[in-house]
């Protein structure tokens, strides 16, 4: 007696058979598996059994909207498998570099920094430090011109990161922190070193959404504020919610 076909809905790598691991986001790995129940016969791909193992697949879509696909692309898949068919292979669309989707990408990154250099050289600021963060506070780009304190480069992403974190300019958190030393302190010793109340980074929005923020260190406070307000309206973003 011949054995049963196997079921080609049995066992599914949904995200190997659906997406090229090394284009979700990097990952590199295969996040996980699916494994549906062995039925013990090939099912009909219009038969009640397919379809409701098809629908098993539907359940992952939170998963594949994270990485930023639609539920089409998992009832395509679940679809394909259902028939016996191969599954499909979704091409990852290069999207979130968009400037609508609330995220800077390297090329603004850079260019704020190379807009504050340019503000720094043409004022004829002394050298500084730059340090582009995004709203969760990772260091996206960072410059230091010739001749800027090597120090300069650590308090520029301070600032950077204090900005972004709070979505105001660091000289806000200077005067709010100026009367509690003890509670700058406990932010700073929990943030291991980050919190850097100090005046000299400014908050980048676009459109009323939090960017992240552009950080200065060379010169004075004032001097670090001015380049950072200067080459964040240059290159077309806002320093305030409230601006377009």
């Amino acid at each position: 007696m011949p054995s049963p076909s196997p079921d080609p809905v049995a066992t599914f790598d949904l995200f190997s058979a659906l997406i090229d691991s090394r284009s979700c986001g990097g990952l590199g790995t295969d996040v996980g598996v699916l494994r549906l129940p062995r039925t013990g016969r090939t099912p009909d791909p219009d038969g009640p059994q397919a379809k409701h193992e098809a629908q098993n697949l539907y359940q992952v879509d939170p998963l594949l909207r994270l990485m930023g696909r639609t539920t089409s692309h998992s009832r395509l898949g679940a679809d394909a498998i259902a028939a016996g068919e191969q599954p499909v292979t979704v091409t990852p669309t290069d999207d979130h570099n968009r400037k609508a989707d609330g995220m800077l990408t390297l090329d603004e990154a850079m260019g704020l920094c190379t807009a504050a250099r340019d503000e720094a050289t043409e004022l004829e600021a002394p050298p500084m430090s730059f340090a582009v963060m995004d709203a969760g506070g990772h260091l996206l780009a960072f410059a230091r011109m010739d001749g800027a304190p090597w120090a300069s480069a650590d308090v520029a992403i301070g600032k950077a990161w204090t900005s972004a974190a709070y979505g105001v300019p660091s000289a806000a958190q200077k005067e709010k922190m100026a009367p509690m030393p003890n509670f700058a302190t406990a932010i700073i010793t929990m943030t291991h070193g980050r919190f850097t109340p100090q005046t000299g980074a400014v908050p980048i929005y676009r459109g009323g959404v939090l960017l992240g923020a552009l950080g200065a260190s060379g010169g004075t406070g004032e001097q670090d504020q001015d380049m950072c307000a200067k080459a964040v309206s240059v290159t077309g973003f806002s320093t305030s919610s409230q601006s377009g």
